[in-house]
């Protein structure tokens, strides 16, 4: 389970890793590559960078304009929420458009 915190953090999220891998704050931005998406449940996973744990990421998070792009291995940052399930992943934007647009192409 992975456990939310209203602490501030005063270490890299590198180092939290290395010291406290199970510990997200709430609000805390990260980024990472979608894990993979179930269009038919209307959720799916983020592998957060520098976490061992995958962010879950609902459909409603995400902005219409966004969704096309929820598929394997593209890259988003987002801001972590907490709800009575654990951590999630909420405001949702791209790394890097021009890769998207470019792989695409």
């Amino acid at each position: 389970e992975v456990v939310l915190t209203d602490q501030p953090q005063s270490q890299t999220a590198e180092s939290n890793l290395l010291q406290f891998p199970e510990i997200l704050n709430e609000g805390q931005p990260i980024q990472g590559p979608i894990k993979f998406f179930d269009w038919a449940k209307g959720f799916g996973f983020i592998k957060a960078q520098y976490y061992e744990r995958d962010v879950h990421v609902s459909i409603r998070h995400v902005p219409v304009y966004l969704r096309p792009f929820l598929h394997e291995g593209t890259c988003f940052w987002f801001i972590t929420g907490k709800s009575q399930r654990g951590i999630h992943a909420k405001l949702i934007g791209l790394v890097d458009y021009e890769a998207v647009i470019r792989k695409a192409v």
